[in-house]
């Protein structure tokens, strides 16, 4: 039931790269932090479903792997005060937009604004592009008791 509360309340973030320029943009790696607090969490997995010998479950942070588009990376590491996202993309061509392909989950308990300062470093950029982006994350409160969730997927009848 922990398992299926948690898979539930984390929603995906979709991050898109644009380039209106007319010049490539090469070795791009964008460093994104915000404050953390314990109303929600950023995380790069979902939570996986625990196998029936396991007492607990774990989320994995930190991993990297290829995306579907070029050579890239996303990390997602945590700090005492502090989530810090770091992607890292090859190239983008110019006027092109993509959409990073990596997983990265938010969850939260209640309704907030939550702000993400982005840094974005390139080959050709003389200083990082500062932006802050807010995230509105409105959770559904949906109450349920555990029996009434194993009930409501065919687990207990």
């Amino acid at each position: 039931v922990e398992y299926i509360k948690e898979d539930w309340g984390l929603i995906p973030i979709n991050f898109n790269l644009s380039n209106p320029s007319s010049i490539s943009i090469r070795d791009i790696f964008i460093d994104i932090r915000c404050k953390k607090t314990k109303d929600f969490l950023i995380t790069r997995d979902k939570a996986k479903k625990p196998k029936a010998e396991d007492n607990s479950f774990t989320i994995n942070f930190s991993e990297s792997f290829d995306g579907l588009i070029g050579k890239s990376t996303a990390q997602v590491a945590e700090s005492d005060d502090e989530y810090i996202l770091q992607i890292s993309y090859e190239a983008l061509q110019p006027q092109r937009n993509v959409n990073i392909t990596h997983p990265l989950f938010i969850g939260g308990t209640k309704k907030q604004n939550i702000e993400l300062e982005v840094k974005v470093y390139a080959d050709c950029f003389p200083n990082p592009l500062n932006q802050i982006l807010t995230v509105d994350l409105s959770p559904v409160n949906i109450r349920r008791t555990p029996s009434q969730i194993l009930e409501e997927l065919e687990i207990m009848k």
